[in-house]
């Protein structure tokens, strides 16, 4: 697999070994990140009662409401027997296939 950022990598190829996602599903899926007890999230998909649970955890919580370039970009090749491609909705970018 060829991805962009450092971390992307093992948390995108994670997601398609144990959680059975496609490529796309997980260069596309939310994101978070924990810094210095800062947790930023794209949480448009959580209830605001997960987000207050959070916070009780002792968690400062800064959602994003949409997806969000914050968290990188990511672009991915899954190479095998078939080359599959997955672009960031975060960024403009786009997949395509050519035959030789």
């Amino acid at each position: 697999m060829v991805t962009g950022r450092v971390l992307c990598p093992a948390a995108i190829e994670k997601m398609i070994k144990e959680h059975g996602m496609t490529l796309e599903e997980a260069v596309s899926h939310p994101r978070l990140a924990l810094q210095e007890g800062e947790l930023r999230l794209e949480a448009f998909h959580l209830p605001p009662s997960a987000l207050d649970r959070l916070r009780g955890l002792g968690y400062r919580v800064k959602p994003y409401e949409s997806l969000n370039g914050w968290f990188g970009r990511v672009h991915a090749l899954l190479v095998g027997p078939k080359i599959y491609g997955a672009a960031d909705p975060r960024d403009f970018g786009a997949v395509k296939g050519v035959n030789k």
